[in-house]
């Protein structure tokens, strides 16, 4: 994935993909330059967010 500097200050992330980042690269397909998705992601089953 490249960095998305329109997106600086706009929406950060903090975390760690410990597995599947064949998953997180699937989604990174599915967005847009506009922030947009193509299609609806739904993330279930995801374990512990903090």
């Amino acid at each position: 994935m490249e960095k998305a500097p329109w997106l600086d200050g706009e929406q950060v992330v903090f975390g760690r993909v410990v597995a599947g980042m064949s998953v997180v690269k699937a989604i990174d397909l599915m967005g847009s330059m506009s922030g947009e998705t193509k299609t609806e992601v739904l993330i279930a089953d995801c374990g512990q967010l903090s």
